[in-house]
């Protein structure tokens, strides 16, 4: 069996997720799931090394790691335009 490519899967899942009703879907759910598992991230003891700044818990890593994976995929898909660029071969 051949692995895919990266290019592959992201065309496979392109034509798979063109129904509205999936697109709805993926609108609602996905902040969401993402929303909920800030908030459960949230309510983990923190240690003592993360208690020196009062922000700081289980939920920023993840918060941090969203915004930078959001910011690259705008970057890459560049929604203004209506076009995608070749970040693919970057792994971005």
């Amino acid at each position: 069996m051949q692995r895919r490519s990266l290019t592959q899967w992201l065309n496979e899942y392109s034509e798979t997720h063109q129904h509205p009703t999936n697109k709805w879907i993926h609108f609602i759910c996905v902040p969401a799931i993402l929303f909920c598992t800030l908030g459960l991230l949230w309510q983990l003891p923190t240690p003592n090394f993360m208690q020196a700044i009062s922000i700081t818990n289980w939920a920023l890593p993840l918060i941090v790691v969203s915004l930078v994976f959001l910011l690259l995929l705008i970057h890459c898909l560049d929604p203004w335009h209506g076009r995608y660029r070749r970040c693919l071969r970057l792994g971005l």
